[in-house]
């Protein structure tokens, strides 16, 4: 298991080379490996598996809730879960390791999955700029 390869250059010869022998899983967050970069360097040699959030239904199953329209108190549970999923957000990391690691993935989305990939010169003004459409999403 290859985590974040694309980091590294030249990782598709490494991996190609090691596909021969073994089974292969790279991963990663990065829009680099995610993009068609690599069908290019794995062609025909893949099976892309895209993770998404949490769903709210998904997130209702996580939090162990059953749904029930006819109850007052689980339409309260449910409220009071849309509200937590509407601040916190659906990554399942979030709930797992803490709150901190909402920011952590905004950070890694923003600097190296946007401004690093496509060589953003005016990192400040973008980060304000990202922030602002983020906390303003309506």
């Amino acid at each position: 298991m290859l985590d974040e390869i694309q980091n590294v250059p030249g990782w598709e010869l490494f991996a190609n080379r090691l596909r021969r022998t073994k089974k292969v899983v790279l991963t990663g967050g990065n829009a680099k490996l995610l993009s068609g970069e690599l069908a290019t360097h794995l062609t025909g040699r893949y099976t892309d598996v895209t993770l998404y959030p949490f769903s709210f239904c998904e997130f209702l199953k996580f939090k162990e809730i059953e749904p029930d329209i006819y109850s007052t108190g689980s339409i309260a549970r449910i409220k009071n879960a849309l509200k937590e999923y509407m601040d916190v957000g659906g990554f399942p990391e979030v709930y797992l390791f803490q709150k901190e690691m909402a920011a952590r993935i905004y950070e890694d989305i923003i600097y190296k999955d946007i401004i690093s990939r496509h060589d953003i010169r005016n990192k400040k003004s973008f980060s304000q700029i990202a922030k602002y459409l983020v906390s303003n999403f309506s």
